[in-house]
């Protein structure tokens, strides 16, 4: 089984929530297994709260949200931001991805 595991959850609370029972499963079928979950500054908070998430990784989009600053905003403002959030995770070698976050 996987041993560093890292777990996409970036929707709603709820969705993020109802992952719990996925994460103690891969824990139970991996004990020694290091389980990171990425989320949106929206959801950290609740991060502590999810049993055997060894750590998480935070994106904050809402520094990019419209308002009146956004003729200061880019795409390659957002993509300089995404290049280097995501450079760290380059770096941890993950076994498995799991893809929680839905598309339309």
């Amino acid at each position: 089984m996987a041993e560093n595991i890292l777990i996409l959850s970036m929707t709603r609370m709820g969705d993020m929530i109802q992952t719990t029972p996925l994460i103690k499963g891969l824990k139970e079928r991996s004990p020694d297994s290091k389980i990171t979950l990425l989320v949106t500054s929206d959801f950290a908070s609740a991060v502590p709260f999810i049993p055997d998430v060894d750590d998480s990784i935070v994106l904050n989009f809402k520094q990019f949200v419209k308002n009146e600053d956004w003729e200061d905003q880019s795409w390659v403002k957002v993509f300089r931001y995404l290049e280097e959030s995501l450079e760290d995770i380059k770096g941890r070698n993950y076994d498995l991805l799991v893809n929680l976050s839905h598309s339309k």
